[in-house]
């Protein structure tokens, strides 16, 4: 099995106008991202082993974390900066030839912070909420 790295991950997000922007350049850490499904406990009277059905699946909420950019139309500024906005988020893990795995989502944009410290870069954080069906496949 191949083993894969930072240099291999693709992020892209779609802008105002609908058109997927690499954000991969900008980004240097994404935490959080932990689809899950909720449980119902189903057990009965006479059963000796606790039964569950699973529910409603939750994309839940991650965050990005990166450099302050203010570039134009492609930096983490334009892109994030845009609060209760509904932006596309695909996750190449692998790069985005052929037959690499990628997520899918729409995530809606929460919270976007920046970030200073003396003697360091500026920095952002953006927290995203997903909304809908999180789309695990391989590129085309």
């Amino acid at each position: 099995m191949a083993k894969y790295s930072s240099p291999d991950l693709v992020l892209k997000f779609d802008n105002a106008s609908n058109a997927l922007q690499t954000m991969s350049n900008y980004v240097k850490s994404i935490g959080g991202f932990a689809p899950s499904v909720e449980t119902g406990d189903t057990t009965a009277f006479g059963d000796t082993w606790r039964e569950h059905q699973a529910h409603l699946k939750d994309g839940g909420e991650f965050t990005l974390e990166g450099d302050y950019d203010d570039t134009a139309t492609t930096g983490p500024d334009v892109i994030f900066n845009s609060i209760g906005s509904t932006r596309t988020c695909e996750i190449h893990w692998a790069g985005t030839g052929s037959g690499k795995p990628v997520t899918s989502m729409e995530c809606i944009i929460t919270k976007y912070e920046r970030k200073a410290a003396v003697g360091g870069l500026h920095g952002f954080v953006v927290t995203c909420k997903v909304t809908g069906a999180v789309t695990e496949g391989m590129n085309p």
